[in-house]
C-alpha cells in the first residue's frame, strides 16, 4: 500500500512541476474516485481499481509525453517549411538575376550581329565599288 501512494506522491508531483493542469485534474478525480470507492470495494477489486488508476496515470503521462513529442515535431516542421520557403525563394532570385544576364546578353549579341550584318552589306558595297573601279582602271589601262 505504501507502494501505491509512493507512487501517486511521484506522479502529482510530476504534474505539479511541469505544471499539467489537466494531470492534476485527473490525479485529483481518480483520487476521489479511489477514496469513495475504497469504501465499497472489497479488497481485491480495491487492488484491482488501484492496478486501473496506475494504469490510468501512467497512461496520462505517456499521452503527455505524446503531445510534447508531436508538438516538437509540429515546431521541425514548421520552421523546415520555413527553410524551404528561403530556399525556394533565393533559387527564384538567382533565376531570375540569371535570366536577366542572359537577356541582356542575348540583346548585346543581337545588336553586335546586327553592326555586323551592316559592315558586311557595307564591305560587299565596297567590294563591288572596288571591283568596278579595277574594271575601269583595266580598261583605261588598256585603251591608253
Amino acid at each position: 500500500m505504501h507502494n501505491v501512494i509512493d507512487n501517486y506522491q511521484v506522479l502529482f508531483q510530476s504534474f505539479y512541476e511541469n505544471g499539467n493542469v489537466t494531470g492534476i485534474r485527473i490525479f485529483l478525480a481518480a483520487s476521489l474516485v479511489a477514496i469513495i470507492v475504497n469504501r465499497f470495494f472489497t479488497r481485491p477489486q480495491q487492488s484491482e481499481y488501484n492496478h486501473l488508476l496506475h494504469d490510468v496515470a501512467y497512461l496520462t503521462l505517456e499521452k503527455e509525453q505524446l503531445e510534447d513529442d508531436t508538438n516538437q515535431l509540429i515546431e521541425e516542421n514548421y520552421n523546415l517549411t520555413q527553410d524551404i520557403a528561403r530556399i525556394r525563394k533565393r533559387n527564384n532570385n538567382d533565376i531570375n538575376e540569371e535570366n536577366n544576364q542572359l537577356f541582356h546578353d542575348v540583346t548585346f549579341l543581337s545588336l553586335e550581329n546586327k553592326e555586323i550584318v551592316f559592315l558586311f552589306k557595307r564591305l560587299e558595297e565596297e567590294n563591288v565599288n572596288l571591283e568596278q573601279s579595277l574594271q575601269i582602271l583595266r580598261y583605261m589601262v588598256f585603251t591608253l
